[in-house]
């Protein structure tokens, strides 16, 4: 009997973003201490690892998605565990068919979904009321779930996303990226799991070639672009070659590009939340410019700074030039950032409450 089985929509490296990484962390902590499966999409690369289940399905939304969570009930099933955990919200669907014992972690754009669509929010009252436990990653969405589903509160439990301080750090060495990226002596950062909003990649471009004409600097632009968006995005690369754009960054490596930057922007989110990267960002000592929200007050507004609106490309070119040319001001920032993210975000004391929740129901099982 396998101890637990977690299911998680993608999984890296065959797809990287914030969730993916979210439960790559708590995999590769817990594996060690139980014999842990992990089942998930197989979209373009094989992972190499026994223990990771990757499935085939139909990329076709609503159907693919109901053929799919079915298959993982099956072979949920066949692997038996003592526990099944779902990192997002399609794979709740999957453990609930199981009929297993199961808990759940919901990221604040699942939630921002589900209580958007009247159906989905009494589709998942059901799933809520037959698991045992579901983590929410930030205080808003925590609010919003118990709005929704007052009479299961009991059944929520707040698990903000941890970050690695110990990688992501400002002590790399980072010289030979720049000099291989010819970057300049001032680095503006962006970083996405997956690109899909043009304006305002373009808006940041536009801010930094105000700013290029005042002082050396280079934008640096991360992520891979949604399907969608792929057509645009190549334009836009054709058209920027004073940018340097990267599809893709090892995981191993992503923490020297952080360390490397001197600011790090985040762009306007379709579902709003706490991503990965502004922490991983905070945690290297990166100073972090975000659009306004009410979920980025979570990281504290002292430790973070707002433009009032990124399509406001003046304000956005002011807000980066006091950042760059203030050295003090961004250093004290940014170590200000990371010492929040160290008391507050670290993945240690995420994975530690989910391995002594982990351990409770393995036990209980046992006896």
């Amino acid at each position: 009997m396998t101890d637990l089985c977690f299911i998680s929509n993608s999984f890296p490296p065959d797809k990287v973003g914030s969730k993916e990484y979210y439960a790559f962390h708590v995999y590769n902590r817990v594996k060690p201490i139980w014999d842990v499966k992990v089942i998930t999409k197989h979209w373009l690369l094989k992972i190499q690892d026994e223990n990771v289940i990757q499935l085939d399905f139909w990329k076709v939304r609503k159907i693919g998605t109901y053929l799919w969570a079915h298959k993982v009930a099956k072979v949920l099933k066949e692997q038996n565990p003592k526990h099944v955990h779902a990192f997002d919200f399609r794979s709740i669907y999957s453990a609930y068919l199981s009929g297993l014992n199961f808990s759940g972690t919901l990221h604040h754009e699942d939630i921002n979904y589900i209580s958007k669509h009247f159906l989905l929010k009494r589709v998942f009252r059901k799933y809520f009321e037959k698991s045992d436990k579901v983590f929410v990653t930030n205080y808003k969405s925590l609010n919003l779930l118990k709005n929704s589903f007052k009479d299961i509160t009991d059944k929520l439990e707040l698990l903000p996303l941890g970050v690695d301080a110990n990688k992501f750090s400002p002590f790399q060495k980072t010289n030979t990226i720049k000099k291989r990226l010819s970057l300049g002596e001032n680095v503006i950062l962006h970083v996405s799991g997956e690109l899909t909003q043009n304006q305002e990649l373009k808006n940041l471009i536009e801010a930094y070639r105000k700013l290029k004409k005042e002082i050396n600097v280079s934008l640096l632009i991360i992520g891979k672009p949604s399907e969608s968006f792929k057509d645009k995005y190549n334009q836009l690369v054709r058209n920027s070659p004073d940018v340097t754009f990267l599809e893709f960054v090892p995981h191993t490596e992503i923490n020297k590009y952080y360390a490397l930057a001197d600011v790090f922007v985040t762009l306007p989110l379709k579902y709003d939340g706490v991503g990965l990267s502004i922490l991983e960002a905070m945690a290297s000592a990166t100073p972090v410019i975000c659009p306004p929200s009410e979920i980025y007050k979570e990281m504290g507004e002292e430790n973070i700074l707002t433009v009032p609106n990124v399509k406001d490309v003046k304000a956005l070119t002011k807000i980066l030039k006091a950042v760059l040319t203030d050295k003090k001001f961004s250093k004290t920032l940014g170590y200000k950032s990371r010492k929040y993210v160290m008391e507050n975000y670290t993945i240690e004391t995420m994975i530690s409450k989910l391995s002594k929740y982990f351990e409770e129901k393995i036990k209980k099982v046992k006896s």
